[in-house]
């Protein structure tokens, strides 16, 4: 629980956002940020920490404005990810968007700076974690749609387009991680669709595309 002060600072934000009152708001949130960083690090991230819970294991509906995030609650994620504390990883998988095209997401450690690097962290770190694993599935099949939306004149990674069998064997690796998911979580669907018919599809283009570089290679 925040001190009397920074908790009424934060409640006339809330307020004021809630009603629309946008410069009001704004000004009020640089009030409370400057009167919590006088609380020092372990309170900062110790309300930060449950701010970003409330909002991705709660489905709180609480505004999540970039100065707050950059200034507060991100670093205490980062600095949570780094010592592996519970939940991290998946509030950071949760709210990553925030910072997806900022160099921000740098600070997180290495290997740990996607969403789906992070959900799979957070279940090296707790295999029983649910809400992660179906955050998982979620991202994975996205990606998994991606890569063959396309199909059949070309597949893509990252950015661009597939041009070597070796990306073919990792999509094909992250397909078979996303059926290992799937059939932990017991999940069949996602987004309206079955994710057997995404899976089969997937298999089908990945596997010829990689024959077909294959061939080219050859000649």
């Amino acid at each position: 629980m925040l001190p009397t002060p920074q908790l009424e600072l934060w409640s006339s934000y809330v307020e004021l956002d809630q009603n629309g009152l946008q410069d009001e708001a704004l000004e009020t949130l640089r009030a409370f940020l400057d009167s919590l960083g006088t609380l020092g690090e372990e309170a900062q991230d110790a309300w930060a920490l449950r701010h970003a819970e409330a909002i991705v294991d709660g489905g709180v509906a609480a505004p999540v404005r970039v100065p707050l995030f950059l200034e507060v609650v991100f670093p205490a994620l980062v600095r949570g990810v780094t010592r592996d504390a519970p939940g991290c990883a998946r509030w950071t998988a949760g709210l990553l968007h925030v910072v997806r095209e900022r160099e921000e997401r740098l600070q997180l450690p290495e290997g740990a700076r996607t969403e789906i690097q992070l959900l799979r962290k957070a279940l090296i770190l707790d295999p029983s974690d649910g809400a992660s694993r179906t955050h998982l599935v979620e991202e994975l099949s996205s990606a998994m749609e991606y890569a063959t939306h396309e199909a059949p004149s070309m597949m893509l990674w990252d950015q661009g387009p597939v041009t070597t069998q070796q990306q073919c064997d990792e999509l094909l690796a992250e397909l078979a991680e996303l059926e290992h998911h799937m059939k932990i979580a017991g999940i069949t669907e996602v987004r309206d669709g079955k994710l057997a018919d995404l899976a089969e599809f997937c298999r089908f283009h990945l596997t010829a595309y990689r024959a077909f570089l294959g061939t080219r290679q050859e000649k």
